[in-house]
Parts: structure tokens; sequence; C-alpha cells
């Protein structure tokens, strides 16, 4: 998150809830709770990788309102790269970075200025105005 402030991220390393715990909802509950610690903590944006196979997290991250992470976003290529998790690094296992907003990212310049996004787009894909 070179071009993020820091600490506006939360990058979450590994979500996992037992086998006999499964589709009780804990794995909401868990999120739910980082979306409070990092809220508290006045991060931005929260990420993670998931593996594209992992066809129930991946459902369970949009539920709890992540979104993938389009590859010409700043931040995916350095956190895909850095955490070797990019296509044929891990054995031919292939990751989507996701991505949930808690408020309005900043982000920063070329030239080291702070700028806040000033619109959301919407998961039908228009604009929704800040």
């Amino acid at each position: 998150g070179r071009r993020r402030p820091k600490g506006s991220l939360l990058y979450i390393t590994e979500v996992a809830v037992h086998p006999s715990a499964r589709r009780q909802g804990v794995g909401v509950k868990l999120l739910e709770a980082m979306d409070v610690i990092a809220t508290q903590k006045e991060i931005e944006t929260i990420y993670l990788h998931v593996d594209i196979s992992n066809v129930s997290a991946i459902g369970l991250y949009r539920k709890c309102g992540y979104q993938l992470a389009d590859a010409t976003d700043p931040v995916f290529q350095e956190f895909t790269t850095s955490l070797n998790l990019h296509p044929g690094a891990t054995r031919g296992r292939t990751h989507h970075l996701l991505y949930k907003n808690l408020r309005l990212p900043t982000w920063i310049d070329e030239d080291n200025n702070f700028h806040q996004e000033t619109k959301l787009v919407g998961s039908l894909g228009f604009e929704i105005p800040a």
C-alpha cells in the first residue's frame, strides 16, 4: 500500500473456521469483528487474498461486503507479488485479492499529495455521489 497513507490499510492473512463450526455464521462474526477493530483503528480498507478455487470462502467474503480488486488497482500488484501470491508462485494456485472499504480511501499521488476518492462505484456499475 505505498500509495496509501501509513496505517490506513489492514491485511488479513488467514481466516479459518473449524469444519464442525462451518455454515453457522462463525465466519461472518469473525469478519464483523475485524470491521469493528479496523474502524476503531481508523483503517480505511481491509484486504485479503483467497484461492480462486475456494468458492465457499469467496461467497463468505462477498456476503460480508468484500469486492474483487482489479488487477489495475495499485495495491493489487504490490500485495500479490510481495506476498508471493501471483499466478504460478504457489504451485499453480491462483488467488483473488479482495477488499472492503470501510470509508472513502485516501490515496497518495506521484507528488506525495493526499487526496480522497470523490466517488464510489456501486456493484451495478454506476457512480454513487459521495
